[in-house]
C-alpha cells in the first residue's frame, strides 16, 4: 500500500515536474503564512493577558487599600477586646457608685483610644489626624455605618474633653 503510494509520487513528480515544483512553492509559502498568522495570534494573546493580568493586579490592589482599612479598625476592636477578657471579671466591685463611674470613664477613655489608634499620652494634633483618618473608613459614604461613624464622633469628644480638662 505505501510503496503503491510512493509509486504515485514518483510518477506524478516525473510526468509534472514543473507544475509539483510549483505547487510545493505555493504550498510552502501558504504554510509560511499559516505559521505568521499563528505567530501574530499569539502575539496578540500574550499582550492582552499582560493587559488582563494588569488591570487584575490594579483591581486587587484597590480591593486591599479599601479592606485593608477596615481589617485594622477590626484589629482594634478584637485588641480591645482581647484586654477587656484579660482584665476578667473584677472581684473588687464596690457600692460607691462613684468608683464605678471613675471605672466606667476610665474604660471608656481606653476604648476610644484604642478605636481611633492614638496612645494614652496624645496631643490636640495627634487626635486631629486619627479622627480624620477614622471617620474616613467608618463615614457611612465611604462604606462604614451609621453607627461607626457614631463611635468615631463619640470616641474623638470624649478624649477632647479629657484633652481640655487637662
Amino acid at each position: 500500500m505505501i510503496a503503491a503510494i510512493l509509486l504515485a509520487l514518483w510518477v506524478a513528480f516525473t510526468l509534472f515536474a514543473d507544475e509539483t515544483v510549483e505547487l510545493l512553492a505555493s504550498l510552502w509559502k501558504v504554510f509560511e503564512f499559516i505559521g505568521l498568522v499563528l505567530a501574530k495570534a499569539a502575539e496578540a494573546l500574550l499582550l492582552a493577558a499582560g493587559f488582563v493580568l494588569v488591570a487584575l493586579a490594579r483591581t486587587i490592589g484597590r480591593a486591599l487599600r479599601v479592606c485593608g482599612g477596615w481589617l485594622a479598625l477590626a484589629g482594634r476592636f478584637c485588641w480591645f477586646l482581647a484586654i477587656e477578657l484579660a482584665r476578667g471579671a473584677r472581684d473588687d466591685q464596690h457600692d460607691d457608685a462613684a468608683d464605678d463611674d471613675d471605672d466606667h470613664d476610665d474604660d471608656l477613655h481606653q476604648a476610644a483610644l484604642i478605636l481611633l489608634g492614638l496612645p494614652a499620652s496624645y496631643t490636640r494634633h495627634a487626635l486631629d489626624a486619627a479622627y480624620k483618618a477614622a471617620i474616613r473608613k467608618a463615614h457611612p459614604d465611604a462604606g462604614g455605618t451609621v453607627d461607626e461613624a457614631k463611635a468615631v464622633n463619640m470616641a474623638r469628644d470624649l478624649l477632647l474633653r479629657a484633652l481640655r480638662a487637662g
